[in-house]
């Protein structure tokens, strides 16, 4: 979508796979600390969404700590053919001399755009 605005040139999109924990064997020692980090950052998110799923009370307490508690083993525990990964992606673009312009129509999701393709999906209800 950056790339369509007209104030914005030389527009770079770089997505980046980090693993969930320092399971590859050909990682040195800076990607290895990378991919811990990243595990101790997935694992430290999930009690944040405790609150979130609780939030609308169609979630017993009881089921969502059973929840987290599985997953966090998971992660943990990842048996070496399964290979985690957190995906990144970085834009970067230079901002040009043409004036801002006011949007005139409204804002139009252009084709094949899923915005859950950038957020998580909302959980059935029971």
């Amino acid at each position: 979508m950056l790339e369509n605005n007209p104030n914005y040139t030389h527009v770079i999109i770089e997505e980046v796979l980090v693993p969930i924990g320092p399971w590859p064997n050909n990682m040195g020692e800076t990607e290895r600390r990378l991919a811990e980090l990243m595990q101790e950052s997935v694992l430290r998110l999930c009690s944040a969404f405790k609150a979130v799923l609780l939030r609308d009370g169609n979630l017993s307490e009881e089921f969502v700590d059973k929840l987290f508690e599985g997953g966090i083993k998971e992660i943990r525990e990842l048996p070496p053919q399964v290979h985690g990964y957190s995906k990144w992606v970085f834009a970067t673009a230079v901002r040009n001399e043409k004036p801002w312009t006011t949007q005139k129509e409204p804002w139009q999701e252009p084709p094949g755009f899923d915005l859950y393709d950038y957020i998580a999906r909302p959980l059935p209800k029971e």
